[in-house]
């Protein structure tokens, strides 16, 4: 939900849920519920700040539980009318799986470029301590990624991007690296409503082998805007 309170403030609130139901019997579900808060102003043509308040919540079925208190502050700065950066860093307040607390840093960043009207390329990084779906434990990680988007009718998107990352939990001392690839398609049904399609290849190599995969998925979905 957002809503414009001036030309120049935006207030938005988010909520999320994933559920994660595994058909290996020695694996145990989650569930994550995450709620968030965030207020953006336009300063100039050029500049805008926020300033946000996420909470996450995971549970595992069975297991235990994990929950995250984030708070952050960002900017976007457009250096040109195409080119602009966006960056975010702030403190998440953990209490872990372990019933331990941490106080740990995050940071993301990326660059666009608008190369013209219909297409657009941007680099991202991102670095954080995070709970993940299949694992009762902290993940500090890093990651980076390129993401293309290209309008190639006047109804028809292309998207396609590529990631690849490290982290290390921290309890279980396991160290995993992360690559993949998404593409999709999406099409204008009407100005309000827009069907996807999409394909991803994931893979996760490890100093646990027990722990490495390769994983597709094809998805497909409608959006629709209010």
């Amino acid at each position: 939900f957002s809503k414009d309170f001036s030309k120049e403030f935006t207030f938005i609130c988010r909520y999320l849920n994933d559920l994660d139901d595994y058909s290996r019997s020695n694996m145990s579900d989650s569930v994550q519920n995450r709620i968030g808060f965030e207020g953006d102003y336009i300063i100039s043509s050029h500049t805008t700040v926020f300033g946000a308040y996420d909470f996450y919540q995971r549970d595992f079925d069975p297991g235990s539980q994990a929950t995250i208190n984030s708070i952050s502050a960002g900017a976007r700065q457009y250096f040109t009318n195409l080119v602009f950066l966006d960056a975010n860093t702030g403190i998440d307040f953990i209490n872990s799986f372990n019933n331990k607390d941490y106080t740990k840093p995050h940071f993301t960043a990326s660059l666009t470029d608008e190369i013209d009207e219909t297409t657009r390329l941007s680099l991202a990084y991102d670095k954080r301590y995070y709970t993940n779906s299949s694992t009762e434990d902290l993940f500090d990680y890093w990651q980076t990624s390129l993401n293309f988007t290209k309008r190639v009718f006047a109804r028809m998107g292309f998207s396609a991007s590529g990631f690849f990352g490290k982290g290390t939990y921290v309890s279980l001392n396991i160290e995993d690296t992360l690559k993949g690839i998404n593409t999709g398609l999406s099409y204008d049904i009407r100005d309000n409503i827009r069907a996807t399609l999409g394909y991803s290849y994931s893979e996760t190599t490890s100093n646990d082998a027990s722990r490495e995969y390769a994983k597709n998925v094809v998805s497909a979905g409608i959006n629709v805007e209010f």
